[in-house]
């Protein structure tokens, strides 16, 4: 809905890019529009990130298997990446780990180039993330997020040594 440094434009809210007689020169500042209404109005807006799309700066960094990408894809304790196991028809977009440090960082950036962009106007009221099977902002349970990264956090943070081999590698169930 808006044109953002941190996203790839879509087509599922504006088509004009797409149209055939005659494409759109320019993508349309949408939330703008919005905005500038509910000001008039009296209104209060809290613009959502649903964040069930590739993000470019994450796609760059997974691809360059540098050791500051471990961890952005979202594995289970075997290693497998969340897009081996789940096929992305499925409507889920849990492919990026969230306790990862730089999926963390960029979903603040977006919130942060939100709030930038539109914090001058009087209804805007926020940012919302929507909490949904069909982003990543949450787990999709608890069988993911077991890269050595996360695990080695987990474990600093807390001081709970997880066994590094064996069934129960992971999780420990009460018996």
């Amino acid at each position: 809905l808006y044109p953002s440094d941190l996203l790839n434009p879509s087509p599922r809210y504006d088509t004009g890019l797409l149209a055939a007689t005659s494409p759109d020169p320019k993508r349309k500042d949408v939330l703008e529009m919005l905005l500038r209404i509910f000001d008039r109005e009296g209104l209060r807006l809290v613009p959502t990130l649903q964040l069930a799309t590739p993000l470019p700066r994450l796609e760059a960094l997974r691809s360059t298997h540098d050791p500051g990408s471990m961890g952005v894809e979202l594995v289970n304790q075997d290693g497998q990446p969340w897009l081996k196991q789940i096929t992305p028809s499925a409507g889920l977009g849990a492919d990026y780990n969230p306790l990862c440090e730089p999926v963390q960082a960029e979903i603040a950036q977006l919130v942060s180039e939100l709030s930038q962009r539109y914090g001058k106007h009087d209804a805007f009221s926020g940012v919302g993330i929507q909490l949904s099977g069909e982003g990543f902002a949450m787990l999709p349970g608890l069988n993911w997020a077991l890269d050595d990264k996360s695990i080695d956090s987990f474990s600093k943070d807390t001081g709970v040594s997880l066994p590094s081999e064996g069934d129960d590698r992971f999780i420990r169930r009460a018996e």
